[in-house]
């Protein structure tokens, strides 16, 4: 039992620093993610599902051509409805994480996983502005939500302290522990709220800009996004 013992914590380090270096990895991620979100302000707003994608669709077409297939001119509510329309995500963060769980004060075993984090905006609070008077559109954002974090249970891996902690239960209460740790991973990392605040920012004014130089081309229009509590100077 001594020389099994032994063995298993020299294999311990081992595989705590596979695990560490793989969360590493997480960074280089985050870098790859976020350029997929740059490209992706570039798209279109994905509403999640192809009925509403179809309804922001005819909106566009309403608002744009109007009931008889002309060109109509730019008013608040044509806008208010394309910019209004379904749920926009923002931002998509991959996670690696190791958890501890313990039973009181003895650590049982720990947990390596593989999450994801979604943030976004809830569309139908956008507020919108339109001054024809002084050409300008101004968009005000509702605040960033943090979605349930994503435990891809498939990843999940243990080392355990004692095999007696290796039980049936111990899938659930390791997807547990991950969900707590992920959690608390998010709420300290202020980098998934900012980011999805920039993007929604630059997704916004690049999709209203186009839909305005269809409705109302003969004018220049200035189009201002604003984070919630930010000012218009």
């Amino acid at each position: 039992m001594a020389s099994d013992k032994h063995d298993k914590n020299e294999n311990q380090p081992s595989w705590l620093e596979q695990k560490l270096a793989k969360l590493a990895l997480t960074v280089i991620a985050i870098l790859v993610v976020i350029a997929i979100i740059i490209a992706f302000i570039l798209g279109h707003r994905s509403a999640g599902r192809k009925q509403s994608s179809q309804s922001l669709q005819g909106a566009i077409n309403d608002a744009v051509h109007g009931q008889e297939g002309k060109v109509t001119t730019i008013t608040q509510a044509s806008l208010e409805k394309i910019v209004t329309n379904g749920k926009l995500y923002t931002a998509e963060y991959p996670y690696n994480g190791i958890a501890a769980v313990y039973e009181g004060d003895t650590l049982k075993y720990h947990v390596a996983y593989e999450g994801t984090v979604k943030a976004g905006i809830d569309a139908s609070r956008i507020l919108l502005h339109l001054d024809k008077e002084k050409h300008e559109i101004i968009i005000k954002l509702p605040a960033v939500t943090v979605e349930e974090p994503i435990i891809n249970a498939g990843t999940m891996e243990y080392i355990f302290e004692s095999n007696q902690y290796n039980t049936e239960t111990v899938a659930q209460e390791a997807y547990k522990a991950a969900i707590a740790d992920l959690k608390g991973k998010v709420a300290a990392d202020p980098n998934i709220v900012k980011t999805a605040v920039k993007t929604a920012k630059m997704y916004e004014k690049a999709f209203v800009e186009p839909l305005v130089e269809q409705m109302d081309p003969d004018t220049q229009y200035t189009i201002v996004v604003l984070e919630q509590g930010e000012a218009y100077q």
